[in-house]
């Protein structure tokens, strides 16, 4: 054997081993995935005259959520009760207020799988209060303080406005001025 073969041979065998090492360590297929983050989007339904929430969270990240929060019922992110269940976490954990201070609760619409996501959806009637809106969110710190999560604000003609939510930055405040939305 040339010494090049050896080598490349050598690589791959070690290659081989750390994968099978790598893989081996993963012994949490649920959490192993990605970070948990979720992702809601809120846009505005010009013909309706709401604001309309979508919330996204990965299907294993649900199922997660939902064996902490209710450990005893064993429902699954496909079920309506843990769809209801997650939608009253959402709804707890979401605050939102207008300039005057006067909180706005979305309510709930609605949940469907999509691919490997759990879709969650709220509404409410559009505020018609111009100036610096606040949203805090706390969502599933309580599990997991590396939680995350990213607001994209679509609610008037200019482009999306971007919000990122943690546990050491759960605040943000954004400005709604006669359809414009900014960060």
């Amino acid at each position: 054997m040339t010494r090049a073969v050896q080598r490349r041979a050598l690589l791959q065998s070690v290659g081989l081993g750390l994968g099978v090492a790598l893989l081996g360590a993963r012994t949490d297929p649920v959490g192993a995935h990605r970070l948990q983050v979720t992702l809601t989007r809120v846009s505005a339904n010009t013909r309706a005259g709401t604001w309309e929430f979508a919330h996204a969270l990965h299907f294993h990240d649900a199922a997660r959520v939902l064996r902490q929060l209710e450990p005893a019922r064993r429902w699954s992110p496909d079920s309506a009760e843990g769809q209801a269940r997650l939608l009253l976490e959402i709804e707890r954990a979401f605050l939102w207020q207008d300039p005057r201070g006067v909180s706005l609760q979305p309510a709930a619409v609605g949940a469907e799988l999509r691919a490997d996501s759990l879709w969650l959806y709220q509404e409410l009637p559009a505020p018609l209060v111009d100036g610096p809106y606040t949203v805090r969110c706390t969502l599933f710190h309580a599990i997991d303080r590396n939680w995350s999560h990213s607001l994209t604000l679509e609610l008037g003609e200019g482009p999306p406005a971007t919000l990122r939510l943690s546990a050491a930055q759960p605040q943000a405040t954004f400005e709604f001025r006669s359809g414009r939305v900014g960060g």
